[in-house]
């Protein structure tokens, strides 16, 4: 399957991290598409990926997001809770965090929020895990902001491993008490303190 990859925003730092994280060292294996074929039959198997700023149009679109992956990492989490972060995520978050999209083919499958050089959120349609579309998000803001800084609860299956797979390391754990959940800071080598 052929994959276009684009960036849309105020630089283009990071594009070739992207694109090695997207192919990796798939990429000298990937056959040409044949010239014979005609572009409706090539458009229908290549698929588009593309990091963007937030609109506020994508507001419904990444609280889905969020309330699936959500589900999915933090299902030890009150309902109470998770009723008071969407309220939160729609009315707070999105709104005043610098937000970076990823889409596939124009529809939104994932996103990240920055507050400063912390990640405040990262949030992937859980059918799109496993495919180097997180890891992409993170290269894009660490091309932009340097290594970063993140909170995730411990008992996160998900995001957890996702951060140190990805070098991330333990600075300390505290208990987060609007949930009553532990949380792990971390921070990937050289990343300014908060």
């Amino acid at each position: 399957m052929g994959q276009t990859i684009s960036f849309i925003g105020s630089t283009g730092v990071g594009k070739s991290t992207l694109v090695n994280a997207l192919v990796g060292d798939h990429a000298a294996e990937t056959p040409k598409p044949c010239r014979k074929r005609s572009k409706r039959s090539r458009s229908a198997i290549e698929s588009k990926t593309m990091i963007r700023e937030y609109t506020t149009n994508d507001t419904d679109a990444l609280i889905a997001i969020w309330e699936e992956a959500n589900t999915l990492a933090h299902p030890f989490l009150a309902p109470d809770f998770v009723a008071f972060v969407k309220d939160a995520m729609r009315n707070m978050y999105l709104p005043n965090a610098e937000t970076w999209v990823i889409e596939e083919n124009g529809i939104p499958i994932g996103f990240i929020a920055m507050i400063g050089n912390e990640i405040g959120g990262l949030f992937l349609d859980p059918d799109h895990h496993g495919k180097g579309r997180g890891r992409a998000m993170v290269d894009h803001v660490v091309g932009l902001k340097g290594p970063l800084r993140v909170e995730v609860f411990k008992e996160n299956k998900v995001g957890r491993p996702f951060y140190e797979r990805y070098g991330f390391e333990f600075d300390e754990e505290y208990l987060h008490e609007q949930s009553g959940a532990i949380t792990v800071k971390m921070s990937m080598p050289g990343a300014a303190s908060a």
